[in-house]
């Protein structure tokens, strides 16, 4: 059985600036399978309509594909009972002032 410990968030780059997420972009925590997507839905995972490999879970093999359109974080260990996948959408627009809390 797979391993649901480890996650990556995943963002919707800007388009006009690819190293930045887009503005309201869609946001999601994926579980990360460092050997591998499993070929069918692990114990534990939500079930989706149709589960598809490399597109409901993330490994090594398809990381370079998400982050094409996508800013992926590095995998990270989490407690349990974290749940396996959150979808949201930011309802405010994101503003990054460089500016220290305490300025």
């Amino acid at each position: 059985m797979p391993d649901l410990q480890q996650r990556v968030l995943i963002i919707l780059r800007d388009a006009d600036a690819p190293t930045r997420p887009a503005e309201l972009a869609s946001t999601q925590m994926a579980p990360y399978f460092p050997d591998g997507c499993p070929p069918t839905r692990p114990a534990g995972l939500a079930r989706p309509a149709h589960y598809q490999p490399h597109a409901d879970t993330v490994c090594p093999a398809c990381i370079a594909s998400w982050s094409s359109h996508h800013v992926v974080s590095d995998p990270a260990t989490v407690p349990d009972p974290t749940p396996p996948a959150l979808r949201f959408t930011w309802t405010t627009a994101w503003e990054n002032d460089h500016t220290a809390l305490d300025d």
